[in-house]
């Protein structure tokens, strides 16, 4: 699986990184795994790479976007 990695702020072309990440865990009880196909970076997110949104937040709250638009298919619950 491959996933962004953001370590630091600045230019996306210098900080953002393709990388390869462990599977996640089954899912659990009420959860579903879906395999996402591509999940586009956008504007907003790259504003917030740059550190041009306000105080920059946390490193930790960036790599995981809640409301992110993907495509992908159910792989069974």
């Amino acid at each position: 699986m491959r996933g962004i990695q953001i370590t630091q702020f600045g230019k996306p072309e210098d900080v953002v990184r393709v990388v390869d990440l462990q599977e996640p865990n089954a899912p659990g009880a009420g959860e579903v795994k879906v395999a996402v196909e591509f999940s586009p970076l956008n504007l907003h997110d790259l504003k917030v790479v740059r550190g041009e949104l306000g105080r920059p937040p946390t490193l930790q709250t960036t790599a995981c976007t809640p409301a992110t638009r993907a495509t992908g298919f159910h792989r069974g619950m």
